[in-house]
């Protein structure tokens, strides 16, 4: 695991899928940032499932901003 995410000052979201090849690294780096973090797994997606397809995370993506860049 980089030094990066144990080092990270800022708020973390990682977004992966069920189904992601890297849904591990997701996991990881969640584990190793410091809060305020967050990881949201989504149900029978892969990684790039989820690059198109904004109302999986767009929500979550407007939670998280609202609450730690305002």
């Amino acid at each position: 695991m980089p030094e990066s995410f144990r080092d990270l000052a800022s708020p973390f979201l990682a977004i992966t899928g069920t189904k992601a090849a890297s849904k591990w690294y997701s996991e990881d780096a969640v584990a190793e940032a410091k809060e305020p973090k967050e990881l949201l797994v989504v149900d029978g997606r892969t990684h790039a499932d989820l690059y198109d397809n904004v109302e999986v995370a767009g929500p979550k993506l407007n939670e998280f901003f609202g609450k730690y860049l305002v």
